[in-house]
């Protein structure tokens, strides 16, 4: 399922005379989409693709690290399961998500939820990755 989000409307406003003649002063409010890209979730797990595992060498998608990402607005939700909780490479996985989301032109910024994967998990990443 994609999803597709509009973010950005901006409020036109309208005066005029009420029909009934009274003279007072209507207002009309219209929300109307304004033009844009949208960030769209297949789209940002596409550039999640650029993401490379340095020590499995293998994209974090591919590998199944990757949860199901969110889009919230502007921001961009990605759990993120790292294979042991202290993994010495998570600073640089996460810069390298920050700069490949936000670069889509309708993220603002990436918040990164961490996780740890099970054994069972591990297993399958390693199998894979060799």
């Amino acid at each position: 399922m994609t999803l597709f989000y509009q973010h950005r409307t901006r409020i036109s406003t309208g005066h005029g005379v009420r029909p009934d003649g009274s003279g007072r002063t209507a207002v009309t409010l219209a929300i109307v989409s304004s033009p844009g890209v949208t960030p769209v979730i297949d789209d940002i797990v596409e550039r999640l693709r650029a993401v490379i595992d340095p020590e499995l060498g293998d994209n974090i998608v591919d590998l199944g690290m990757v949860g199901q990402v969110r889009v919230e607005g502007r921001e961009v939700v990605v759990p993120v399961k790292l294979t042991i909780r202290g993994c010495p490479l998570r600073a640089q996985i996460q810069r390298d998500i920050d700069a490949s989301v936000t670069g889509h032109p309708a993220v603002d910024s990436v918040r990164i939820e961490w996780g740890e994967m099970t054994p069972e998990e591990r297993s399958a990443v390693m199998t894979r990755a060799r």
